[in-house]
């Protein structure tokens, strides 16, 4: 976890009812949450610092879900199992975007409820024990 005792969820999606509510949401869960719009302002804040949990968008205008998820195994590998990427492709296009390594993949649209409890899943987890790894949530 991050080095206070609230952990940080960095989101990054490029809906604004999408990203607003997930922070609003996620705040009164407790967390504390930086949103961003695109996957280059993404990676700037984990250029400037690590999060508990990172929540992807899959299809964003400036880059995809995969080349972020790339571009943390390259800068932050440590960092690769603490992203859950969101996406409202069905399964067959989803296909087209892999994203291997990730925590969990959840599927738009948000359930609230289960998407929060998997952040705290996996924010909380033991990093040595790899609980949770590639699971995937419908809602």
């Amino acid at each position: 976890m991050s080095e206070s005792a609230v952990p940080a969820v960095l989101v990054i999606d490029d809906e604004h009812v999408t990203r607003k509510v997930l922070e609003l949401r996620l705040q009164s869960a407790g967390f504390f949450v930086v949103p961003v719009p695109t996957a280059t302002e993404g990676l700037q804040k984990l250029d400037e610092r690590d999060f508990d949990v990172i929540i992807l968008d899959l299809i964003l205008p400036d880059l995809n879900g995969p080349e972020v998820v790339e571009w943390i195994a390259s800068n932050k590998p440590h960092m690769v199992d603490r992203i859950i990427v969101l996406s409202a492709l069905d399964d067959a296009a989803r296909k087209k975007y892999p994203t291997p390594g990730v925590y969990a993949e959840f599927r738009k649209p948000l359930d609230h409820k289960t998407l929060i409890d998997l952040v705290r899943l996996c924010a909380r987890r033991d990093p040595q024990i790899g609980a949770g790894r590639d699971v995937s949530v419908e809602s």
